[in-house]
């Protein structure tokens, strides 16, 4: 099975990530329109609890196992163990999870039980999860292609059969089975490259316990979030579980667009560590500087498009997304930073206990704070619990890669903030003038991207040149 190049990975996941963006772009104002806030808060709430066992059964995939694929020798036999014995070991976990979860849901759920029933699905969808096969062998087309396929799926059952609350249950079921069904194609993909081997169960004890040094660094993001809505839904009420839920959407489409730079490049760096000229305090460096460059302005575009957007996206009722999304929007620049260090430096250099112990610190300091705040301050308490623990797990961050000669380039950060400065005080002046309408965001979204390019061009942003260059040269190279 050959490998695509960096470029064709960063193609195909890119084209799948802009479907996973899109497709909420029409699914959410239907469903928010059809459910309610409460409707969608309790579809988030038993999501969010069924999280923190998926965190478990997911533990690795996207960290763990695709660097132990890439690492494997290339032969049938020695990728077919390997294939083998890693989803022997997460097939098993994920039983033991089914069973917890159950039991867990049948002895404290009675409230919407056949709802919390149904999200346990997603474990079945994750025990059938071999994904991280593909990413091990940097083959994004097959897996990038399926999800797509599924999405659209989830999209014509939205818009076709969810009308009201009445049908909350069948779309809980659609999201939840497509996690199996698009496992399905990558099943069939694997005749000619994985054979029939022995089990090795040492081996199989071995990655188990392995793997469960990434719980914290898979399920991060998940669990952060799954702590606020699940304190805001104990503490507060479904209305605004739903808000919480649907402002932290939005950002989270984004979060992940900009994180597929690190899904592709994690069994890349793998692979390229073997190589003594490789430098990955370079590579990082670049990237920092160029993810610093794409979210700044994504911060700043998000507090001018929000007070139009919400009105025809949302609806009225979840007017509160306005000004929750101006807390909230710092974390597209604090957020992706944190992952982007973690990923391509933290976790690639095995830094497992520094990360653990931040990410467990992060944890604490987040529960008591929306312990503390939600109760006085409500949906805006979760928000700011949830932007001081991301910058304090920042910080932290920054100092795991103090070691190494990493550097921001300050000379073009300064020119990235003049350059989205001003496309956000034209934004604002063009912004009087246009009515809350989709023309309107589009408009906004458009002059914006035009503004920030032009002006980086002009003041002549080395990392913005940067990327023209490589989109313009064809190429294999992470630096």
């Amino acid at each position: 099975m050959k490998s695509n190049t960096l470029k064709e990975n960063l193609i195909y996941q890119t084209l799948y990530q802009t479907i996973r963006i899109l497709t909420p772009l029409i699914t959410i104002p239907l469903i928010s329109r059809a459910f309610g806030p409460s409707g969608v808060g309790i579809y988030s709430f038993s999501f969010n609890m069924m999280q923190y066992f998926l965190m478990f059964a997911n533990v690795g995939v996207q960290l763990y196992f695709n660097r132990l694929i890439a690492d494997v020798d290339s032969s049938a036999v020695g990728l077919s163990q390997r294939f083998w014995n890693i989803f022997v070991a997460k097939g098993l976990l994920c039983l033991l999870i089914l069973i917890v979860y159950i039991t867990s849901i049948s002895i404290f759920v009675n409230e919407y039980y056949f709802i919390f029933l149904l999200q346990g699905i997603y474990i079945i969808g994750a025990a059938s999860d071999i994904s991280w096969f593909y990413a091990g062998m940097e083959r994004f087309k097959l897996p990038s292609l399926s999800n797509i396929l599924t999405s659209v799926i989830v999209l014509l059952v939205v818009i076709f059969f969810v009308n009201d609350k009445s049908d909350l249950i069948l779309y809980v079921f659609t999201l939840a089975i497509i996690t199996v069904v698009n496992q399905i194609p990558l099943f069939v993909a694997l005749k000619g490259t994985i054979i029939q081997t022995s089990i090795e169960w040492e081996e199989v004890w071995r990655i188990t316990k392995e793997s469960m040094a990434y719980l914290l660094p898979n399920g991060q993001l998940n669990l952060l979030t799954s702590i606020s809505c699940v304190v805001i839904g104990l503490m507060s009420s479904y209305k605004e579980v739903g808000i919480f839920s649907n402002t932290f959407n939005i950002l989270i489409v984004a979060i992940v667009l900009i994180n597929t730079i690190d899904l592709v490049m994690i069994p890349r760096i793998t692979k390229q560590l073997k190589d003594k000229n490789y430098s990955i305090s370079q590579a990082i460096e670049k990237s920092l500087n160029v993810q610093i460059m794409l979210t700044i302005p994504m911060v700043l575009g998000l507090v001018i498009v929000m007070p139009g957007f919400y009105w025809w996206f949302f609806g009225e009722e979840f007017k509160d997304t306005v000004s929750l999304m101006s807390f909230l929007s710092i974390l597209l620049f604090i957020t992706p930073l944190n992952m982007l260090i973690s990923r391509q430096y933290v976790l690639i250099k095995r830094y497992m206990y520094s990360y653990n112990l931040s990410v467990i610190i992060g944890i604490v300091i987040n529960l008591a704070l929306c312990i503390i705040l939600i109760p006085i301050l409500g949906i805006y308490g979760a928000a700011i619990a949830r932007i001081f623990t991301e910058l304090f797990i920042l910080i932290w961050r920054f100092i795991d890669i103090s070691r190494e000669n990493i550097k921001i380039s300050n000379l073009n950060l300064i020119k990235c903030i003049i350059s989205a400065v001003i496309m956000f005080c034209t934004l604002v002046i063009l912004n009087q003038f246009l009515p809350p309408k989709v023309y309107t965001t589009a408009i906004i979204i458009t002059v914006g991207i035009a503004i920030y390019i032009t002006m980086n061009f002009i003041l002549k942003n080395y990392y913005f040149l940067l990327i023209i260059k490589s989109l313009i040269n064809r190429g294999d190279r992470i630096d």
